[in-house]
């Protein structure tokens, strides 16, 4: 008979899971309380699959990073709720996987998981013949400070994985690759090129993926759907009690980012995954020679830029905030100040599409993915960071192999944590 799943939350990371399930034989249906795909943090992301990027947020520089935006010295990096106490507990596990031994832990277990998934990518996007504005040109991380950009480079050649995919690249030969970017030709220290990195409009394909799922059959999406809580039985399995009433099936994967932790607490679990707000911005294009060919990262000023055919996107900041989405004029005035900076008058910035969302953070910066052990069917893939559209595709194969009883093709990808049997 065929197994039945129930998934919570449509973003890139729910969809694709369900995808990869689908094609594994199991009868799929979303549950979405939005009233489409992608219409949360996966709607307005930097759109890069970033092996360049591919970096554990927790180092042993993240001390004076902290210090730095508790002071207001970064204009990217915010701390406004510096009270609350959801965030010290995370602080708290964060600042345990800053050492340097940790960094480089993490560091490697985000980019086999990015490498991996890139290629899962592609797959979906060539079967499905997805048209999302895909680059498939590589991307550059631009590094203005020679220290961090020396940190970065140390930081390369002792991971053999990241000294096989990315090529240090010297300012000069930064700007030979792109001349657009020589506004900031005097500030570059160098840069990393990643070859195999893309990048694409993340919503555009989380929303034609869903919909091809829906027409073909394959899935059920069920847009409007709030979830309420997890009702565990007598044999340790849950069922999803919902606006729409009580669901059952088989197996049941938690896909819902951040508010992943209010569905998990109940259950007595901890999942230690904090909102990181992100703004990005999405300005129409002028003149296309004056904007960078490349998509790419300013890693000092924390900074994304990637073209969507005749559109630039830029995001930036990362703040905490807690759950708060609104957008804040002076975290956009980051990313406008760097348009102009970059591209001058190439952009059109009288019609600029505006969006914020919230990124789930874990202490390790890799996600959580794996069956929680303490209930038989129930199963998360979630907390993927600014990474999410980097990760997602891999992460649901893995997944979806895992719970149809197929070998991994990679392992130890997974944050570990007391309550997970992770992959």
């Amino acid at each position: 008979m065929e197994k039945t799943v129930l998934i919570i939350g449509a973003g890139v990371v729910g969809t694709l899971t369900a995808f990869w399930l689908a094609e594994r034989g199991f009868r799929v249906r979303v549950l979405e309380q939005k009233s489409g795909a992608a219409l949360g943090t996966s709607y307005g992301n930097a759109g890069i699959v970033a092996l360049g990027h591919a970096e554990a947020w927790g180092s042993p520089s993240t001390p004076k990073h902290i210090m730095n935006a508790v002071l207001g010295r970064n204009a990217a990096l915010k701390i406004s709720k510096p009270l609350d106490p959801a965030l010290w507990r995370w602080g708290t596990g964060f600042l345990r996987e800053s050492t340097d031994a940790r960094y480089r832990f993490n560091s490697n277990q985000l980019l086999r998981l990015c490498e991996y998934s890139i290629q899962q990518l592609r797959a979906v996007g060539d079967s499905e013949a997805i048209e999302h504005h895909r680059l498939d040109i590589g991307a550059l991380y631009l590094f203005r400070d020679p220290e961090l950009f020396r940190a970065r480079v140390i930081s390369i050649a002792k991971d053999p994985d990241a000294t096989r995919l990315l090529e240090i690249k010297s300012r000069e030969e930064i700007l030979e690759m792109d001349p657009a970017l020589a506004t900031m030709s005097e500030s570059l220290a160098g840069g990393i090129f990643s070859s195999r990195d893309i990048s694409g409009d993340c919503r555009m394909f989380t929303q034609a993926l869903s919909n091809r799922l829906i027409t073909s059959g394959r899935c059920e999406f069920c847009f409007g759907t709030t979830v309420h809580e997890f009702l565990v039985d007598d044999s340790g399995m849950v069922t999803v009690q919902t606006n729409q009433g009580v669901l059952a099936a088989d197996h049941v994967v938690v896909t819902a980012g951040f508010a992943s932790t209010t569905l998990m607490e109940p259950l007595g679990i901890y999942l230690p995954i904090y909102p990181v707000k992100g703004y990005s911005m999405t300005f129409p294009i002028l003149n296309g020679n004056q904007v960078p060919k490349y998509p790419g990262i300013d890693e000092d000023h924390l900074v994304s830029y990637a073209r969507y055919g005749n559109r630039l996107r830029i995001t930036s900041v990362a703040e905490f905030a807690g759950d708060d989405e609104s957008l804040v004029s002076g975290r956009l005035k980051v990313i406008t100040d760097f348009a102009h900076r970059m591209c001058g008058d190439a952009l059109d910035y009288a019609n600029v599409e505006q969006w914020a969302g919230l990124r789930p953070a874990t202490p390790a910066s890799s996600p959580y993915i794996g069956r929680v052990a303490a209930v038989s069917n129930l199963w998360v893939n979630a907390g993927h960071g600014q990474l999410g559209w980097s990760m997602s595709a891999g992460s649901g194969r893995l997944l979806a192999d895992a719970m149809s009883g197929q070998s991994l093709e990679l392992t130890g990808v997974s944050s570990k944590a007391d309550w997970l049997i992770p992959l």
